[in-house]
């Protein structure tokens, strides 16, 4: 089941990835690009910043069936978005200036807009998969904040 569900995760937040900042407000407002899995729609209601960030950073998030067992998620809370934000940035700062910019566009720290590691390879002047290998080095260093080497 844990597998399963992992997939299911890696599935969502690829689908949640690709959208565009267009495709992404439209989500916002309830509407659902055509091809939209039924569970993408269910999970998109009720994940939230939060759980996207412990995803992304930690690999860990709530059950698929806890954040289904949840109320649809209410307006993000502009305060409470810029506190998780600032936190992020203070825990980016052990990763070199590269690696950072790479977390921060990765994860929409930026400007709220997540981007596919193709399109920070343009960005960054380097190939996807160069991004991915620096994005793994950063997360791994942030895993592992006190093993330099990790």
């Amino acid at each position: 089941m844990a597998e399963r569900e992992s997939n299911e995760w890696k599935k969502y937040t690829k689908w949640h990835a690709s959208l565009s900042k267009e495709e992404r407000s439209q989500v916002d407002n309830g509407q659902y690009p055509e091809a939209t899995p039924p569970l993408f729609v269910d999970l998109e209601k009720r994940v939230t910043a939060e759980d996207r960030l412990l995803w992304g950073v930690f690999g860990e998030h709530p059950s698929i069936e806890e954040i289904l067992a949840r109320p649809e998620k209410e307006p993000i809370d502009p305060v409470k978005y810029e506190t998780l934000k600032e936190q992020m940035l203070e825990v980016l700062a052990s990763p070199t200036d590269l690696e950072r910019r790479v977390l921060r566009l990765r994860f929409g720290l930026a400007d709220g807009r997540s981007r596919t590691l193709k399109e920070i390879g343009k960005e960054i002047g380097r190939s996807r998969t160069t991004a991915g290998r620096i994005e793994r080095k950063a997360l791994n260093k942030l895993r592992h904040p006190y093993h330099p080497q990790a």
